[in-house]
């Protein structure tokens, strides 16, 4: 793992709407200060699941961290890979707006949020469930219950594109930019097409790798285990 100020070095140049804002850092006791968001985890949505998050804005919040890691993916001198992407790092803020969270902090094994956002269901051997699933042509027993109107169509779709990103062979798997971010900003365009003023989290139109805004609402102090070494 990275030193912990070349970690605060790296998160204090990452502005992006998709990206958790760092506002500060506390070296004596390894504190780093992020805005506030006053929605909670994606994880915490997915598992309360009171209220539901609709297929709408779950398209959309795919949409947004696959366009927050390509700005990752993108950067320079040397791209950034977060290696620790899962539910719980994704963070929503007051306007429901997804952004990623613990750049910096990376661990060996990527995690699949796509099939999370689909299916509800515990991480541990989904993709797996999943292919079989679609194997067998019960995929639709897979998605998420409490959602009553999937399409399920594209939702089959974005499933077989989620295992195709799970390969474990980088060859295999499709270009971030050139592949799967054209195909996510296809559903969030569906998505929002599709979205009522009385949906779920409907807070308009999510940012597109061409509107780079921030806006600060808060502080949130998190405490993490540093290598100082």
């Amino acid at each position: 793992m990275a030193s912990y100020p070349f970690q605060v070095e790296v998160l204090s140049c990452i502005r992006h709407p998709n990206m958790v804002l760092l506002l500060g850092a506390c070296p004596e006791y390894g504190y780093l200060v992020y805005e506030y968001m006053s929605n909670g985890s994606l994880e915490d949505c997915l598992l309360r699941r009171t209220p539901t998050l609709s297929w709408q804005h779950r398209f959309r919040i795919a949409a947004e961290i696959g366009t927050g890691l390509l700005f990752l993916h993108q950067t320079k001198p040397e791209p950034i890979v977060h290696r620790d992407l899962k539910p719980a790092n994704i963070l929503l803020d007051r306007n429901s707006i997804s952004k990623i969270s613990d750049v910096g902090l990376a661990r060996l094994v990527p995690h699949s949020v796509a099939d999370n956002l689909i299916t509800a269901k515990p991480p541990m051997g989904l993709t797996h469930h999943v292919e079989k699933a679609i194997e067998r042509g019960s995929f639709v027993e897979m998605l998420d219950q409490t959602v009553p109107d999937w399409p399920v169509e594209e939702a089959l779709s974005f499933a077989k594109m989620a295992l195709k990103c799970a390969e474990l062979r980088r060859k295999e798997r499709p270009d971030l930019g050139k592949v799967v971010m054209p195909e996510l900003e296809r559903l969030r365009a569906l998505a929002e097409e599709n979205m009522s003023h009385s949906t779920l989290y409907s807070a308009g139109p999510s940012p597109t790798n061409s509107q780079i805004q921030q806006k600060k609402t808060g502080l949130k102090i998190s405490n993490r285990f540093m290598d100082f070494n």
